[in-house]
């Protein structure tokens, strides 16, 4: 994966993590960790990883759609709520994106006690 090879020697090494959704099992790697919310983490990742996310969790496309404009901001569409607005997350200047913006429940694996 490019973007991975980019943060590779010049970061520390990739953090796992996993999101209370409807894949209990996947895992995957944040480039950090940010400030914890309400007791969850808040990973920092590539463009690979939140794309890889989001098919995990939502395969059909059904509750999310993700986009990315020509600055590499994201935008998630939540086609089954047309009430929700679109959410933009915008990537930092290193290019990787902070998903304590969509305030979904990550937490570490290794964590014997998932945050209630």
């Amino acid at each position: 994966m490019a973007d991975q090879a980019a943060f590779a020697g010049t970061h520390a090494p990739a953090v796992q993590f996993a999101v209370d959704g409807k894949v209990p099992d996947a895992r995957y790697e944040a480039v950090s960790l940010g400030a914890r919310w309400n007791g969850w983490e808040t990973p920092v990742v590539t463009r690979t990883t939140f794309e890889t996310l989001l098919r995990t969790e939502d395969p059909d496309g059904e509750w999310y759609r993700l986009a990315f404009d020509e600055k590499g901001v994201a935008s998630m569409q939540y086609p089954q709520d047309p009430d929700c607005e679109d959410l933009a997350v915008a990537p930092t200047p290193d290019g990787y994106y902070d998903l304590g913006e969509l305030g979904w429940l990550f937490y570490r694996p290794e964590s014997e006690v998932i945050p209630t």
